[in-house]
């Protein structure tokens, strides 16, 4: 669901592109009553809860690995190794 979330985020300003200079273009533009819809529930249930719920969630879940290499008794610098190996990306 966070990552439902943050795609739901991302979807007007990173997948859908524009020409537009005005206000709206950071919505990639707000012509029909759907997307003035889709602008309100975003700013009201995505930005709100999606981006603080998958900003929590993933810290939870990098402070479990971090945890259980610490449990089996990894090295710092091979812990380290391995929480850039599997969050680089993000």
């Amino acid at each position: 669901m966070a990552l439902l979330g943050i795609a739901l985020a991302n979807v007007t300003t990173g997948w859908i592109l524009t020409d537009r200079s005005g206000p709206d273009a950071h919505f990639g533009g707000v012509d029909t009553l759907a997307d003035q819809v889709y602008v309100i529930f975003a700013a009201m249930f995505v930005h709100v809860r999606g981006l603080p719920m998958f900003s929590t969630l993933l810290g939870f879940g990098v402070g479990l690995i971090a945890m259980s290499l610490w449990r089996r008794g990894f090295p710092l610098p091979r812990a380290r190794a391995v929480i850039v190996k599997r969050y680089g990306f993000l």
